[in-house]
């Protein structure tokens, strides 16, 4: 019996894992100018006494609209990820969720994106584009107190930075997230390249972070991948957070993933890279909760091998880069907790720092 969704299975057309598991970004109001916190903030609060973290950094809520695409996404990819019939997943359902778990604050992300997926073709896709992110905006507004909100663009579409713009006017919303699996984006490909970098550059200049799941549809996604984003990309965004999905895989932890990781830490190692502290890294479906295995004591194996890996990549990224996320729905809330505090290798001091932060683009 194989893990196979945790142990980087890589086909041309993602998985439901990939799929679902970075639809979200995050956001608080609607975010102008500079952003001045160099690390995540810390809560007051001691951090030996926190039970649960004081933010999930990694969302997902949509529309019914999302719905019906997700369904169709889901017949090319050959997996069940909605049923026929599932509604809206709402702000009150995370909100929700967030109590569940004792958690204050959430980052919810929309999945525009998916409305501009290539290997369909859905009507008017920009302004289903436009509908879905107005959608997480008003969402957000029903819970200013707990939710904070990011649109979503496919960055490869012509409407892309005209709907960066359009979202740094919408209310709750502080970013923008991206999905480069989803849109197939490819970053050995000089025009892909060029096109993120204008988007960073119109999302710093507006103060708008971004949520970026960087892991492409590259079978041997990995270390040049992570090179050319960083040469290309990240210098165009040095005054706002950039928070790097599932420590820059797709969930679970596998090769691919531990060579993204060993690329951003050589390369953060260079000053230059980072020199304002606003590269981040969230540990959504990274981690996995021993229970998983059924018994199977091959199975787990596998997993306190992933988790030893994301114990060893929090190291090497630096625990002061680490946000919590759930990547709820797609996980538990109160699993990617209970996994966190009982089930990563890491120390106490590691754990309450990453229970601690919260990014700089929260209230």
């Amino acid at each position: 019996m194989k893990l196979s969704w945790l142990n980087g299975r890589n086909p041309r057309v993602p998985s439901p894992l990939l799929l679902l598991s970075l639809l979200v970004a995050l956001s608080p109001g609607a975010c102008t100018g500079e952003l001045d916190t160099p690390q995540p903030q810390r809560t007051s609060e001691t951090l030996s006494t926190l039970t649960a973290p004081v933010a999930d950094h990694h969302m997902h809520i949509w529309s019914e609209s999302a719905v019906a695409a997700l369904l169709r996404i889901q017949e090319v990819v050959g997996q069940r990820l909605v049923d026929e019939g599932d509604g809206a997943l709402t702000a009150t359902e995370a909100v929700a969720a967030l109590d569940s778990a004792d958690i204050a604050t959430g980052v919810v992300v929309s999945v525009a994106y998916f409305f501009s997926f290539p290997e369909l073709e859905i009507p008017d896709p920009e302004e289903r584009m436009r509908e879905e992110n107005d959608w997480v905006a008003a969402q957000v507004a029903r819970h200013p107190d707990r939710l904070v909100g990011f649109c979503a663009v496919n960055p490869l579409v012509d409407f892309a930075p005209a709907e960066v713009d359009r979202c740094a006017e919408l209310p709750g919303i502080v970013g923008i997230k991206l999905h480069f699996a989803n849109s197939d984006v490819d970053l050995r490909d000089d025009d892909h390249l060029e096109r993120l970098a204008g988007l960073f550059g119109r999302g710093d200049t507006l103060g708008l972070a971004f949520l970026v799941h960087m892991r492409t549809r590259a079978p041997d996604y990995g270390g040049v991948d992570v090179e050319r984003f960083v040469e290309a990309v990240l210098p165009r965004a040095p005054n706002v957070p950039i928070q790097i999905a599932h420590l820059a895989g797709w969930g679970g932890f596998d090769e691919p993933t531990a060579a993204a990781v060993a690329a951003f830490a050589r390369l953060l190692d260079e000053a230059e890279v980072d020199p304002n502290g606003r590269l981040f890294f969230d540990i959504a479906a990274t981690a996995v909760p021993p229970e998983r295995a059924g018994g199977d004591s091959e199975l787990l194996a596998q997993i306190e091998e992933i988790n030893r890996g994301v114990a060893d990549a929090v190291r090497a990224l630096g625990v002061e880069r680490i946000l919590f996320g759930s990547d709820w729905s797609a996980m538990s809330l109160p699993g990617a907790v209970s996994t966190l505090r009982t089930h990563l290798p890491l120390n106490e001091g590691e754990r309450a720092r990453i229970m601690g932060a919260r990014a700089p683009y929260l209230p």
